[in-house]
């Protein structure tokens, strides 16, 4: 049932859309709208009324636009781009982004397309820290002159850092 999918695509944290390249005109569910960080609105508008109200992330425009590019053009069957979008809070969040083709002309080129917008702000946000981490970790053992190594018995895996080889007058 629609309540039943609505809840589905709720729970997971998606919207979905559809694109009709041909009139241009997109489909954007109440959800995606909102992952957007955008008020629920009329849901079937011109592509270029949706993008008038979207900030991409200075950063990521490049990539945005490479990504639609190229699947315009037909280099790639699928769109996938993540991004980050400014939202009404003024808050910048990641998203997925996530498309494939339903129709195609002769040529190859998509006339239709349909696709998630998917939540990941999370998980980008994670993985920031985690890289920051690993630097200030790297660093501080850098600092200290401190190596490390890792042996893994079960498999007999050596993990050595880069100053052990260092301190040991090896290289890799």
């Amino acid at each position: 049932s629609e309540q039943r999918y609505q809840l589905a695509i709720t729970g997971v944290n998606q919207g979905v859309w559809d694109w009709d390249l041909a009139s241009d005109m997109l489909f954007m569910s109440d959800r995606a709208q909102e992952l957007l960080g955008r008020e629920a609105g009329p849901q079937v508008r011109p592509r270029r009324e949706w993008i008038a109200q979207w900030e991409y992330h200075p950063e990521d425009r490049p990539r945005v636009r490479q990504a639609l590019a190229d699947y315009l053009h037909g280099a790639s069957g699928t769109f996938e781009v993540e991004y980050r979008m400014l939202t009404r809070a003024h808050q910048w969040v990641w998203v997925l982004q996530r498309g494939r083709s339903t129709r195609r002309d002769a040529a190859g080129r998509p006339l239709q397309a349909v696709g998630l917008c998917i939540d990941i702000d999370r998980r980008k946000r994670e993985e920031t820290q985690l890289r920051a981490n690993e630097s200030r970790l790297a660093t501080a053992l850098w600092g200290a002159r401190a190596a490390f190594w890792q042996w893994h018995v079960p498999t007999d895996a050596l993990t050595l850092s880069p100053m052990w080889f260092a301190m040991m007058q090896y290289t890799r």
